[in-house]
This record gives C-alpha cells, structure tokens and sequence, in this order.
C-alpha cells in the first residue's frame, strides 16, 4: 500500500534526506509532493548512463508512521537503501550528500 501524499501543510519542524541506490520510479513521485528530488552518483558527477546512479530525496515527513510507509514502499520496489537522514525543515536545503 503506498504511502499517503505528503504535502507542505502538514506541520513538522523536521525533513529527512532518504537516498537509494538507482533511479526513482516515475510513479512514487506523486506520493513525494513538494519533495526536492534530485539524482548523482557516488562519485558526484551527474551522469545519466552511469549504472552507479543513485537517488536524493529530501522533504518534510510529519510523523514515524509516515516515514515508515515510504520506507516500506521504497523496501517493496527493491531499493537499496543508502541512508536517512532526519534534519531539521529549517535547513533542508543547506545540507550537502557528503556530510
């Protein structure tokens, strides 16, 4: 079961950063709304052919139950989870992949 849509009307004080292994499927990222989504490589160089691409994900996440579910439909789609990071909504986009 997919998780709910997210939305930035939902109050949290906190994000996260969950990035995976591969190219995110076009069709989860309704459920990411108001998410930044953005894709590189572990070597940091964008490269849309390259096989070591890996997907950024970053946006607010109201509660544990929430970030259960996308993690839970991220695991069903058999990505490989690379880390995740809760961070504080504030700062969301001053936190760099190579912290």
């Amino acid at each position: 079961m997919p998780p709910r849509i997210l939305s930035k009307s939902d109050d949290t004080s906190y994000a996260y950063r969950i990035i995976i292994e591969g190219t995110l499927d076009p069709t989860l990222l309704p459920y990411l709304n108001d998410w930044d989504i953005s894709y590189n490589n572990k070597n940091g160089k964008i490269d849309p052919e390259d096989e070591n691409r890996i997907s950024i994900m970053t946006g607010p996440i109201p509660d544990q139950v929430a970030l259960s579910g996308i993690l839970d439909v991220l695991i069903d789609h058999r990505y490989i989870l690379l880390s995740v990071n809760r961070i504080p909504f504030d700062s969301m986009n001053k936190i760099s992949i190579n912290q």
